[in-house]
Order: C-alpha cells, then sequence, then structure tokens
C-alpha cells in the first residue's frame, strides 16, 4: 500500500471516533427534546407560565407552573413491554401509584375506554423506543469495529477481503446504515408522539405541548455523527481502494504447469 493511500486510511480514524463518541454523548445525555408547555385556558388560549421540559432517551428533567408555584421534578422512561408501552415519569407520579407498572396499567385502561391516540394518556410505544437505542448502540459498534480494521490497513497487511478494503467499506457503511436507522426511528416517535405529547395524563389535559417541541442538541449529535460515517466512505473512495479482496505480496502465490511456486 503507497503512503498516500495509508494516509488517507488512518484519516478515516477519527471521523469514526468522533462519531462514537458523539453518539455516546446523545446516548448520555438528556436533550433530545425541549419543550416550553404553556397552560391551557377555557377558551383553548394560553398562559404565559414559565414551562419547560427536556429529556433525552431515558431521563430528563421538567419544570410546571399551573399558576400555583413552580414544580421541579426529574423523569425517567418507565416501561411495560408485555404491553409494549411507555410512559415518561416522575417520582411523584410513582409514589402515587406505588410503581410505575401499575400507573402504566391504569393509564391504559383509560386508553380502553376513550377512541383517542396512545399519547393522550401520556403513553408512547415501547417497540419504537427500544429499537431506536439498539440501532445507537450498533451505530457505535461498527463504528469501533471501522477504527479497529483502519488501524490494522494502516500498519498491516490484510491478506482476507473482510480486512482489507471491502471491510473498511462494510463497517462504515454499516454504521451509518445503523445511525441513519436510529434517526428516522426517532424522528417517527417524536412527530407521532413527542410533538403531540409526553406528559403524563393530567398534566396534558391542562399543558398543550403542541407547537412547543423541538428536538435537542442531544438528536443533532447523532446526525452528525452519521454524516461523518458517510465522509469515511468518500474518503475511501478517494483512496482508490476497490471492493475486492486486498492480498498482501508475502501471500501471493503463481502456478505454473501445476506446481505452486512462492
Amino acid at each position: 500500500m503507497s503512503a498516500g493511500k495509508k494516509k488517507l486510511i488512518i484519516c478515516t480514524i477519527f471521523p469514526a471516533l468522533a462519531s462514537v463518541v458523539l453518539i455516546s454523548a446523545a446516548l448520555a445525555t438528556h436533550f433530545w427534546v425541549t419543550s416550553s408547555p404553556e397552560k391551557k385556558t377555557s377558551n383553548n388560549g394560553t398562559i404565559g407560565f414559565e414551562n419547560s421540559v427536556n429529556f433525552g432517551l431515558f431521563k430528563g428533567h421538567k419544570t410546571i407552573n399551573f399558576g400555583i408555584g413552580t414544580r421541579d421534578s426529574d423523569i425517567e422512561v418507565v416501561c411495560v413491554a408485555a404491553d409494549a408501552v411507555c410512559a415518561w415519569l416522575s417520582e411523584g407520579d410513582v409514589y402515587l401509584y406505588k410503581t410505575g407498572d401499575v400507573l402504566i396499567k391504569t393509564l391504559l385502561e383509560v386508553h380502553k375506554n376513550t377512541t383517542g391516540e396512545l399519547y393522550e394518556v401520556g403513553l408512547f410505544s415501547y417497540g419504537q423506543w427500544i429499537t431506536t437505542i439498539m440501532m445507537a448502540a450498533l451505530g457505535i459498534a461498527f463504528g469501533l469495529i471501522s477504527v479497529g480494521f483502519a488501524i490494522f490497513n494502516a500498519v498491516g497487511k490484510p491478506i482476507e477481503t473482510i480486512t482489507g478494503p471491502m471491510g473498511l467499506y462494510l463497517w462504515n457503511g454499516l454504521a451509518c446504515f445503523f445511525t441513519i436507522l436510529a434517526m428516522v426511528l426517532y424522528l417517527v416517535l417524536f412527530f407521532t408522539t413527542y410533538k403531540k405529547n409526553f406528559l403524563n395524563y393530567d398534566e396534558w389535559k391542562q399543558l398543550r405541548v403542541e407547537g412547543t417541541t423541538n428536538l435537542g442538541y442531544s438528536f443533532f449529535f447523532v446526525v452528525i455523527a452519521m454524516v461523518l460515517y458517510l465522509i469515511n466512505i468518500i474518503i475511501l473512495f478517494l483512496s482508490g481502494y476497490k471492493l475486492r479482496c486486498s492480498f498482501g505480496s508475502e501471500a501471493e502465490k503463481v502456478v505454473d504447469n501445476g506446481i505452486i511456486l512462492f
């Protein structure tokens, strides 16, 4: 491998590492969604009390004021996998019902007695939530694999397709693919549920979140990570690597009249 190609391969290490860090940061931070809910009035208007909510994939925080004082509380995702639903609950919510499972089942009963959507009682899809996390985790895993094989290609002599250029395209491609899936799944969850409601049932009856809710910086960490994986694929293409087997000179063999010559 020429020195120029090695330099380009080494260059792919840094975007992949940055992508891994960004997705990890996205999973760890609580700003996938930000909102400033407004209090409803009897004539469908709103009152401008200061309310704010932010949350990530696992935890968040909300500051709610119904006009009788501000209430701060941490929130977290509580799921009942058997019923395929989750809810954002605070310690106060759970305390009233002893456990989050009991509260969620109570909300499901309320939902069954209405013709509305799950979000109207403060519930959302467990499947979409857990699949988003899995896809993001796979984006990290294949990003780390791409880093390892980039280092191996830069300093070693790969003799198999999977460890050579085909592998570099494959691992970066898979990392990019799963990161895109995580983005798309979360966007579906956001536009079908979170943008309309993520509050508990009692809060939603008094507050309006639609029109006040946006994607936060934690989500855009994932977007940037996806772009960096794409940049890696472009770098590989510019390096002149072909999607074929790459053999070291030591592994090359010549056959002459049925005799293998080394």
